[in-house]
């Protein structure tokens, strides 16, 4: 039977508020955070919380054989600090199990791989720097934004191969499939054979 690891992708952007010609000189703030306060204690009481709750029921249930992995971006984290901490709370009950991966991606969620290199790399370091920071361990395993194909060309994915990065993940755009589930490419260094192609369901 093939193995089925469940892979989850959390990301909340910045709302911006409604920004006349008329505030220009006059006000430089140009994020909504009333927007953001309200939508992140909504989603972290009907979602995130609920969830992560359910998922560590799971793993304790199956005694570890239940595993799930997450792709976390910079900008949710920064809010979950700010409005939802008790979410960074579940996060990590649910790292301390050991049967929950977090994977690598660029800090903002962004496209930044196909504007710089630079930023991109910078992107990429600083979101380790975080994960690492909030749930003391190390990203293995490398996403671009939405398993973006290009992160395979020789540009980008040549900046991804030379790190620490064990496995890297993106989208076979190849192929259909039932809906919500996405055949994707797994780049494994220990392996001899360059890509395992793996179908999963995407949430």
């Amino acid at each position: 039977m093939s193995a089925l690891c469940f892979y989850f992708q959390v990301h909340q952007p910045y709302r911006l508020r409604h920004y006349t010609f008329f505030d220009i000189g006059v006000d430089s703030f140009y994020e909504d955070e009333d927007a953001n306060c309200g939508i992140m204690l909504k989603v972290a009481r009907k979602c995130y919380l609920p969830m992560n709750a359910l998922l560590l029921k799971l793993i304790r249930k199956y005694d570890g054989r239940f595993k799930v992995s997450f792709s976390i971006s910079g900008t949710a984290l920064d809010q979950f600090e700010a409005y939802a901490p008790e979410v960074i709370q579940s996060f990590r009950e649910l790292v301390a199990t050991g049967c929950v991966e977090l994977l690598s991606e660029t800090y903002n969620h962004s496209l930044a791989f196909l504007y710089s290199p630079e930023e991109f790399r910078e992107q990429v370091a600083l979101h380790d720097e975080r994960i690492e920071a909030l749930f003391g361990v190390t990203p293995r395993i490398f996403r671009n934004t939405d398993k973006t194909v290009y992160c395979t060309t020789p540009k980008t994915y040549g900046t991804i191969s030379r790190t620490k990065y064990r496995i890297t993940v993106f989208r076979n755009i190849f192929g259909n499939l039932p809906y919500g589930f996405r055949r994707v490419q797994i780049i494994d260094k220990q392996r001899p054979a360059p890509f395992d192609t793996r179908i999963i369901p995407v949430f």
